[in-house]
């Protein structure tokens, strides 16, 4: 079993951070300028209100009160608005994120706190050193 995976490679990761990640956060660092911030007020599904709690939510855990400065910051509760708002206005997009929401309960989602019990390397690691099989060990490890 390889030790990394596709994405995690470092080649891979650099041209997916600059060609992708990199110019979609200054996209919606810019689209924050004129993007309307989405409130309850301004919105009418009872699903957009939760939408928007939830954003509020985790800027303020990712981010702290009014540290917005960061390009990040700014990019990501863009994103958060542009996703809400269109949420909002366009059954046929939202209809995706309800699927996607109601596709996710019918699975086992491992949270950042179990990450541990997914990484399937991490226990064949601890069945081989446990069980005394240290060619094994070394095996998984290239």
């Amino acid at each position: 079993m390889p030790a990394a995976t596709l994405y995690s490679s470092t080649s891979l990761y650099e041209k997916v951070e600059k060609r992708i990640e990199s110019p979609l956060i200054k996209l919606f660092s810019f689209a924050s300028r004129w993007l309307t911030d989405v409130t309850i007020e301004n919105t009418n599904k009872y699903n957009s209100h939760i939408l928007i709690a939830i954003r509020d939510i985790l800027l303020e855990k990712w981010f702290g009160e009014g540290q917005f400065v960061e390009v990040r910051a700014k990019a990501i509760r863009a994103m958060f608005n542009f996703i809400i708002s269109k949420y909002d206005r366009d059954n046929t997009n939202g209809g995706y994120l309800d699927d996607f929401f109601a596709e996710k309960e019918k699975h086992d989602w491992q949270y950042k706190a179990d990450f541990g019990k997914s990484n399937h390397l991490q226990k064949a690691l601890v069945e081989a050193l446990s069980g005394g099989e240290y060619d094994k060990v070394l095996g998984l490890i290239d």
